[in-house]
């Protein structure tokens, strides 16, 4: 079972974990995209 699954359902997982790791880079480069739009934006 992957971390991801693991912490999904709850479950001790290992938070240091690749597959983590990449989720987290991949939801920073996200927020940081975020942040750059301007009020009137409004989606893609």
């Amino acid at each position: 079972m992957s971390e991801w699954s693991k912490m999904l359902k709850g479950e001790i997982y290992n938070d240091f974990s690749d597959e983590l790791f990449q989720k987290r880079v991949e939801a920073k480069k996200l927020f940081r995209l975020y942040n750059q739009t301007d009020d009137d934006q409004n989606g893609l």
